[in-house]
């Protein structure tokens, strides 16, 4: 019985690690670069991952401040070798714009805002 357990208890947790990266591509990526940037009334969450080919995909969620809240705006994407970012469609892209929303609340906690390009997207 601890066999069998162990053999389809492994294949239930592939399948749902597989299900999860699928509808979620940025579980497959590691995370290189995290930026905290932007004015204090529109901050910028960039991020930059890496995919096991060595390709970057980089992020941006915008954000605009009314009193102390952050009200999301957008997220913005660009891949290696491209110089434009372009507008996620956040029907399409709803799970990865949540988890990196996500992931920005709780690394912004660990570092300070800085001078960087993602304030001008």
């Amino acid at each position: 019985m601890g066999l069998l357990q162990t053999l389809f208890g492994r294949r239930a947790r592939e399948s749902n690690d597989w299900r999860q990266a699928t509808l979620n591509p940025l579980l497959r990526l590691k995370l290189e670069e995290f930026v905290l940037s932007g004015s204090g009334s529109r901050p910028r969450h960039y991020f930059r991952f890496i995919d096991d080919t060595g390709e970057a995909s980089e992020f941006i969620v915008k954000y605009d401040q009314f009193g102390d809240q952050l009200i999301y705006s957008g997220t913005m994407y660009r891949q290696s070798g491209e110089t434009d970012f372009s507008q996620l469609s956040e029907q399409a892209w709803s799970i990865p714009i949540t988890h990196l929303m996500s992931q920005g609340r709780i690394l912004a906690t660990r570092v300070q805002p800085t001078r960087h390009f993602s304030s001008d997207v």
